[in-house]
């Protein structure tokens, strides 16, 4: 056994911040700053997309569920910004999208008696 490990001054301790300079919104890396403009900016994307489609969306039920859906994308949008920008907890938590009156699809074929067929050529 290491005795340098059981002595608690010899153990490495973490180090916070104390930089001056390094305020709490520009504690992030390089790695997490190109991460987080990937997701924004695709994020940013999905929203514009939304509203290109809108405008040719004839059914009222297509509009509402495009409505709800842009409606929670851009709220996870701005806690994500927010988050990042603090360095802090959000002021809400991020939520899952639930779909609201969803009819469980149906799956597979519908069982049917077989079908007569012709020859259409000759044996």
């Amino acid at each position: 056994m290491n005795p340098n490990s059981m002595n608690p001054q010899n153990a490495v301790q973490p180090t916070l911040n104390t930089n001056p300079n390094v305020t709490p919104n520009m504690n992030h890396g390089g790695h997490e700053m190109f991460d987080v403009h990937e997701i924004l900016s695709s994020t940013i994307n999905v929203l514009d997309q939304y509203m290109i489609f809108r405008t040719f969306v004839q059914s009222q039920e297509l509009i509402g569920i495009l409505d709800r859906q842009y409606n929670f994308i851009l709220s996870q949008y701005n806690l994500t910004a927010e988050c990042f920008a603090s360095g802090q907890k959000p002021h809400q938590e991020t939520a899952t999208y639930m779909i609201p009156n969803m009819v469980p699809p149906v799956y597979g074929l519908k069982p049917s008696a077989p079908k007569n067929q012709t020859r259409a050529w000759p044996m």
